[in-house]
């Protein structure tokens, strides 16, 4: 046997092992004979190997999520890692771009091997929203001022939307309360690829402080006609005064209450 015209003939008939095709040249020698020569070819086809990526999921992270195909069946005991030491094998990538939330439909491609074929089989990615991080909006305790206050809200690249009632969030800024009480302000942070976040604060206004009124010793002369006493610095409104008319020469503790 020889594989080439120019190779000297051999007992031994080659062998082959490697995806190809391969003349093998023979010779038949019998006595009283005129020898026979002839040829034959053997072709070898390559292999059938799957890349199949089954699908993966994923939490949004703002890069894409590095994927890899599943490869096989090798044959006769090869491995990706031994051929791939020695020069005969490449595995297919499976490409991504995706960042967003979302699905998409991934097909493993390319690859390379010395004896095998490559087919295919996509999966879907799934790309979930991230829970929002760095959301805080503490309660506020304020002291009656005559200024409106409300709650504020901290967060990063979200937009914030507010309400006075349980999931109803149709206020484009937050509220603002002047009068003394308790309110709670309902807010919800949508920020893209994000889960939304909900919440609420309390906003507290105290009643605020009223001045005591100064201590007046007011004195007048008698004249036979009643006398009034109020005093200064308050509307008469918000006071209450006991014991402030007097006629007689004398002394007399007159009594204010100041409300608001």
């Amino acid at each position: 046997y020889r594989e080439k015209a120019a190779d000297p003939w051999s007992a031994t008939n080659p062998s082959f092992k490697d995806a190809g095709t391969y003349t093998v040249h023979y010779k038949v020698v019998k006595a009283n004979h005129v020898d026979y020569e002839g040829s034959a070819v053997v072709s070898i086809g390559k292999a059938m190997l799957t890349a199949t990526f089954g699908g993966k999921e994923a939490v949004y992270s703002g890069t894409p999520v590095a994927l890899a195909a599943d490869v096989g069946p090798f044959v006769g005991g090869e491995t990706a890692e031994g051929l791939a030491a020695a020069g005969d094998y490449a595995a297919p990538t499976v490409p991504n771009a995706n960042v967003d939330v979302g699905t998409y439909p991934i097909a493993p491609e390319g690859g390379s091997a010395r004896n095998y074929w490559f087919s295919y089989v996509g999966g879907d990615l799934v790309i979930n929203p991230a829970e929002q991080t760095g959301v805080s909006a503490p309660d506020v305790t304020v002291d009656y001022d005559g200024d409106p206050h409300s709650i504020s809200v901290t967060q990063t690249g979200g937009t914030v939307r507010y309400g006075t009632a349980l999931g109803v969030y149709n206020l484009s800024a937050p509220p603002e309360y002047v009068g003394a009480g308790t309110y709670v302000v309902h807010y919800k942070v949508v920020k893209a690829n994000h889960v939304d976040y909900a919440d609420s604060a309390t906003l507290t206004i105290g009643r605020a402080g009223l001045p005591k009124p100064a201590a007046d010793a007011t004195e007048f002369v008698y004249d036979g006609t009643e006398r009034t006493y109020a005093p200064g610095g308050f509307a008469a409104a918000t006071m209450r005064i006991y014991d402030e008319r007097r006629t007689d020469a004398g002394t007399q503790t007159v009594t204010v209450s100041i409300r608001d």
